[in-house]
């Protein structure tokens, strides 16, 4: 099949700039978009919805937020200015209310964090963007300048691609695959105490880059800059 010169079909010009954002920056750009997804989901749940009876009533069916977006949702505070300690309390009032005036709830079943399963929703939809990114010739520039996915979002775009599409991302990742057992085993080789050959830098990193490109991308705290959520 020919091979276009467009991006992608469908694509609004903010969803390809958030895209090729994601794409210029280090590891698999499908976590970061979904992260960046889940940070500003977060920050508006906090500043405009804090009040919100829907809101409360979610939570309190579902006893509040995961252990990792329990943690973010602290970064956020920590770091946006706008966002303040008093709305987390405002929220988990609620939910800590619910708990003392149906104590049976505790030894419930869990019934799912809310920000998973809007994540969920956020990998679904960035996946069909990206498919349809690669389409064109523009997409796969940018997408072969980049670090590529992890091997969980691959699979997942790969599933929304076309059959073109899907095997011109089977053998990127392939080749990617290859060269980091390269360096792993260079990694490996250079560090032996009869060596002394100096690592290069995409030696050095090769460990890291295995257990995100195998598992996906992690983040230690908020990744969006203050004020822009």
């Amino acid at each position: 099949m020919r091979v276009g010169k467009g991006s992608g079909r469908g694509l609004t010009p903010l969803l390809t700039r958030r895209l090729r954002e994601a794409l210029a920056a280090p590891g698999c750009p499908l976590c970061r978009l979904v992260r960046i997804g889940e940070e500003r989901w977060l920050s508006t749940l906090l500043y405009e919805l804090s009040g919100d009876p829907l809101t409360h009533g979610e939570l309190a069916r579902t006893g509040g937020f995961c252990r990792e977006h329990a943690r973010l949702l602290a970064g956020l505070v920590e770091r946006q200015a706008l966002l303040t300690p008093a709305a987390v309390a405002r929220l988990y009032e609620t939910v800590v209310g619910a708990l003392l005036v149906k104590p049976r709830r505790l030894a419930g079943p869990a019934q799912g964090c809310p920000a998973c399963r809007y994540r969920e929703g956020l990998v679904s939809h960035h996946a069909g963007v990206l498919a349809r990114f690669l389409v064109g010739e523009e997409g796969r520039a940018a997408y072969r300048s980049s670090a590529g996915l992890c091997l969980p979002h691959f699979r997942l775009v790969a599933s929304r691609a076309s059959g073109e599409v899907r095997s011109w991302l089977e053998a990127d990742f392939l080749a990617r695959l290859s060269d980091l057992r390269r360096r792993l085993g260079e990694l490996q080789r250079k560090q032996r105490y009869d060596v002394g050959e100096p690592l290069l830098p995409g030696e050095v990193g090769a460990w890291r880059e295995a257990l995100w490109r195998l598992g996906g991308s992690w983040f230690d705290g908020p990744i969006t800059p203050p004020g822009e959520l």
